[in-house]
């Protein structure tokens, strides 16, 4: 299976999108034993049980817009900092 097929199986299903990010941390290769947050997004499409994961570095509104660049039906989100 090749990594785009998940998402773009999940992208493509006509149905509204549920999508929430998380922080988690990453480390920081160039500091020592430090460490900065990162962000999974998480797509859910639940009528088809599909579930995608994607890494960012921000939690900005691009990193759907870019996962979900050709979507055309709804992206239910939590509305956070919107």
């Amino acid at each position: 299976m090749q990594a785009d097929e998940p998402r773009n199986e999940l992208v493509n299903t006509i149905e509204n999108k549920l999508g929430e990010q998380t922080t988690t941390k990453i480390l920081d290769k160039n500091k020592k034993d430090k460490t900065r947050l990162g962000y999974y997004w998480t797509y859910q499409a639940p009528l088809s049980k599909l579930v995608a994961f994607n890494y960012q570095k921000g939690c900005g509104k691009d990193a759907p817009r870019e996962f979900l660049e050709n979507y055309k039906v709804s992206l239910q989100t939590d509305g956070y900092a919107v």
